[in-house]
């Protein structure tokens, strides 16, 4: 019995670190899958699938290509990786509240990473969201949308992994981020706002 407890302790602790190592390779690798992979050899053919082909076999392959290596569903996989990374790094470090261990229960382990996953949906909004309002027209907008340059890739993957990383880690950085994207929503809509009432 004694045996099996410190066993059982030292998965416990070895835990978190076979989850962020884990997490990280899975961060790598759909990052240089991203980087090297051309989504348009995926992208392509799924735009030419029939209604009725769309639960077969190679349809499906088409789809779980395209989100892979299609730049913003790449980076979006990539800003959950990294804010449950963060998320993880909070706890091992003790930056959380009381109560807030890390669990082995299948159960906790599917759903203690939702605020941080949550979090990182929002920065991925947001990174979308300014990409497209940076742009401004319809040819740059669509740029935008399918960035093909390598080293945009890499800025757009980098910068938006740090942010989910960060959100995950430090919730306070998400609240500051969340109110500054609120104060300059309301600051466009005010600006909007007067601007219709001038040219009335």
């Amino acid at each position: 019995m004694s045996n099996h407890r410190t066993y059982s302790a030292r998965v416990k602790r070895l835990w978190p670190a076979l989850k962020m190592t884990f997490l990280i390779i899975l961060w790598l690798v759909i990052f240089i899958v991203g980087y090297h992979v051309d989504s348009g050899s995926f992208r392509t053919p799924l735009r030419a699938v029939k209604g009725h082909d769309l639960l077969e076999l190679n349809t499906l392959g088409l789809v779980l290509g395209s989100i892979f290596t299609w730049t913003w569903s790449n980076c979006l996989l990539l800003c959950c990786l990294a804010a449950v990374v963060g998320d993880i790094g909070r706890h091992v470090s003790g930056n959380h509240q009381e109560g807030s261990g890390l669990s082995l229960n299948r159960v906790a382990v599917l759903t203690e990473y939702r605020p941080a996953l949550s979090r990182a949906f929002f920065v991925f909004i947001l990174v979308l969201s300014g990409q497209l309002i940076l742009s401004g027209g319809i040819v740059e907008v669509s740029r935008a949308i399918e960035p093909t340059d390598s080293g945009r890739y890499f800025r757009i993957a980098s910068s938006i992994s740090f942010l989910g990383f960060m959100a995950g880690y430090n919730p306070e950085f998400f609240l500051n981020l969340l109110g500054s994207a609120i104060s300059r929503a309301e600051a466009r809509a005010s600006a909007a706002s007067d601007e219709r009432k001038e040219k009335k």
